[in-house]
């Protein structure tokens, strides 16, 4: 499926990083990331949600997910997605140490391998427009531009004054 010498080398993450499965992802944890082991728990028990890792000296430094099927986003509402035989790439997370090493954009190419064997055909992801390392993460693997969402978030002390603008994007797998 991922079989390219292209594809290989670009999904490889530095020395030292390894990349565990979801079994694995749940057993392992973060250290100080409460937040993140909740919802590591949380989908560990949803067929839809389907995990990854990468552990440095045998933490858990880096967390991502691909969602399979239409998604509903709970904090905005907004639907992403069409057809049969889709995904989404949902909230991939480095610790702030473990951030600008390459590792995000290999696990990209990680989860573009995971969604050919899920047998997805369709993939879609939503990044924040501000987020232009994700982006370009993103677009390396051939991912474009179909839609820019304006998202004002309101929290319970603080509203931000500037929308943010969200990409989605699109990777049709048969054309990958």
């Amino acid at each position: 499926m991922c079989g390219s010498a292209e594809a290989k080398k670009s999904t490889s993450l530095p020395d030292g990083f390894k990349l565990i499965d979801q079994d694995e992802l749940s057993k392992v944890g973060y250290r100080h990331n409460s937040v993140r082991n909740a919802r590591i728990r949380e989908r560990k028990n949803n067929e839809r949600y389907v995990g990854l890792g990468v552990i440095y000296s045998g933490e858990l430094c880096y967390d991502t997910w691909v969602y399979i099927g239409l998604y509903v986003d709970p904090n905005t509402g907004i639907k992403v997605g069409k057809g049969e035989k889709m995904g989404v790439f949902l909230d991939s997370w480095a610790e702030p140490e473990f951030r600008r090493f390459g590792i995000h954009k290999a696990m990209v190419g990680a989860r573009l391998a995971l969604a050919r064997r899920l047998g997805l055909n369709r993939l879609y992801v939503l990044v924040y427009s501000l987020n232009v390392g994700a982006i370009k993460a993103h677009r390396s693997y051939g991912a474009i531009l179909v839609e820019k969402i304006r998202l004002t978030k309101v929290f319970k002390t603080t509203v931000r004054k500037k929308a943010c603008e969200i990409e989605s994007a699109d990777w049709g797998l048969k054309a990958f």
